[in-house]
């Protein structure tokens, strides 16, 4: 019966397309039987003319942009989505059908009404955040529709009028956009006002979100006015806290090289290298390449962000996220964050979060390489930006490598990562209050 079905529906087709297309007889229209209303759009119900030759039903209408939209669907369903409505207001839709030649049958005109507005929702779920020398602009954007959010941010920096435009653009359900480099801004203000445009043309009014107060930090020190290092580090497999520092002595890796205000360069080579005995200098030993930087910033601070360089090159190619092939596993792309509490006897590691390295997607390599030389950086609390705990001790836990941020093999009998190698760690915060 399948068999014969199938047989019956391609005589059908053949039929269809055998009608010449010299037959320009335009088709009848589409009979509306309902309509439903949807964020951003109306759903149109009908039944498909019976003619031998209808391709499609289409429904148009000019948005408040006056751009034409025109939205199809073929002769083998019976609804039709129209989208991209700006507003909750009645609009006009024409309704018809198309046939093989393009000919269209008698338009109908419809006035509907969606049930919400995207860009509304979008723009009404708008949360700005102020962060370290930044700001946070969050949205919930429950379609999942393609949108641009344009942040315009007024400032004075250093008795200077600034006046800027971002815009971020995702069709993500979540989604966070910082704003960086807001240091020097006189009282720490920031004007912000946002308006969200879609793909077709829709924008909604500038909305004022007032002045946002960004929080101030500082990079701390790793060296002194004379150029004495502050900074120090255990000895490899020496023990903070019941934690053993890592070795990165492998080839031309060195553990103080990530603590050393330069980064991996070219020619320069300046990382550290754990080449999989990474935690303590051992191999094939459980969790060999988990391995730990325990880092004393010689004095006691209130931590807010830390940002990380990678290794650049390797064999001629560069690695930074994976390279260009995705299949280098020579970085860090997962690490975890602690720092050192002693107000509990003994000391304890606090966690403060793990953080993923995004890999950038839709960019050439010559902008991967500049994001590379400018560094990732890591909140310590994004979702509510904030300093930690007063502490001397950061520990910086490598947990895997790019692209896929998993275990990635096994010599007998451990599977381990291959974050092998890391330039340079920077923190910023500000001395304990």
């Amino acid at each position: 019966m399948v068999v014969l079905f199938g047989c019956f529906q391609a005589c059908k087709e053949g039929e269809r397309y055998g009608v010449s297309i010299t037959e320009t007889e335009a088709p009848d229209p589409p009979i509306v039987r309902g309509t439903r209303s949807l964020d951003g759009g109306v759903r149109f119900y009908y039944t498909v003319p019976a003619n031998k030759d209808v391709l499609a039903v289409k429904g148009e209408y000019v948005n408040e942009a006056g751009k034409l939209l025109s939205f199809s669907a073929s002769y083998f369903t019976d609804s039709l989505d129209v989208l991209g409505f700006a507003s909750t207001d009645f609009y006009d839709v024409k309704i018809f059908a198309v046939n093989r030649a393009g000919r269209r049958s008698k338009e109908n005109v419809y006035s509907v009404k969606p049930e919400r507005s995207v860009l509304n929702m979008v723009v009404d779920a708008i949360v700005v955040k102020p962060s370290f020398g930044s700001l946070f602009v969050e949205w919930e954007n429950e379609l999942k529709w393609n949108v641009n959010v344009f942040v315009n941010f007024k400032f004075k920096q250093l008795g200077k009028e600034r006046d800027l435009w971002e815009v971020f653009t995702s069709n993500e359900e979540w989604y966070r956009g910082v704003i960086y480099d807001l240091t020097d801004v006189d009282n720490n203000e920031v004007d912000v006002s946002i308006y969200v445009e879609d793909n077709y043309n829709n924008r909604t009014e500038i909305a004022d979100f007032g002045t946002k107060a960004v929080l101030q930090d500082i990079k701390i020190p790793k060296f002194d006015e004379t150029g004495k290092a502050i900074w120090k580090m255990p000895v490899p497999n020496d023990s903070v806290a019941g934690i053993p520092q890592f070795w990165g002595y492998f080839g031309e890796g060195r553990n103080e090289y990530i603590i050393d205000d330069i980064t991996d360069f070219g020619d320069l080579l300046n990382f550290c290298h754990t080449n999989n005995r990474g935690r303590t200098g051992n191999p094939y030993i459980p969790d060999a390449n988990l391995w730990n930087a325990l880092i004393d910033m010689g004095d006691y601070y209130e931590i807010s962000r830390i940002v990380t360089h990678q290794r650049q090159y390797h064999a001629g190619n560069y690695i930074l996220y994976g390279g260009p092939a995705r299949n280098d596993r020579h970085n860090v792309g997962k690490y975890a964050m602690y720092v050192l509490n002693e107000e509990v006897n003994p000391p304890e590691w606090e966690l403060i979060r793990e953080h993923c390295i995004p890999i950038p997607t839709g960019v050439n390599d010559l902008e991967i390489y500049r994001m590379g030389n400018a560094g990732d950086m890591a909140f310590l609390y994004p979702d509510d930006p904030q300093f930690s705990r007063p502490t001397r001790w950061f520990r910086y836990e490598a947990r895997a490598s790019f692209p896929t941020y998993t275990i990635s093999g096994f010599v007998f009998p451990y599977y381990y990562t291959e974050q092998y190698c890391l330039s340079e760690i920077t923190i910023y915060g500000r001395k304990a209050q």
